[in-house]
């Protein structure tokens, strides 16, 4: 819950910015951004981006604490990544519709 937090928290600083700038396109190319970083790098972590045999390998090579840890560190940073997803597509339909 504290990445969720973290999350939220990061969407009010972009959007406190933006505000001071008088520009919502700011806030929406930061709230991409951050999304962007933080999906990819737990699709890297939960080797979504990989392919069966590579998947594999991984599972095979490594411990279950390790497969736990990498696991737990993509599930935080989905969880930090998801109020600044939604800040984007509200932000973006403000913009573009």
């Amino acid at each position: 819950m504290k990445a969720l937090g973290t999350g939220i928290l990061t969407a009010c600083i972009a959007g406190i910015i933006s505000f001071a700038a008088n520009d919502i396109q700011l806030f929406f190319i930061m709230m991409s951004g951050v999304v962007l970083i933080c999906f990819g790098i737990s699709g890297l972590l939960t080797n979504a981006f990989l392919g069966g045999d590579r998947i594999r390998a991984n599972f095979l090579s490594e411990t279950k604490e390790h497969r736990e840890a990498r696991t737990n560190w993509a599930i935080q940073l989905f969880l930090l990544g998801l109020p600044s997803c939604a800040a984007a597509i509200i932000s973006a339909f403000i913009l573009f519709i």
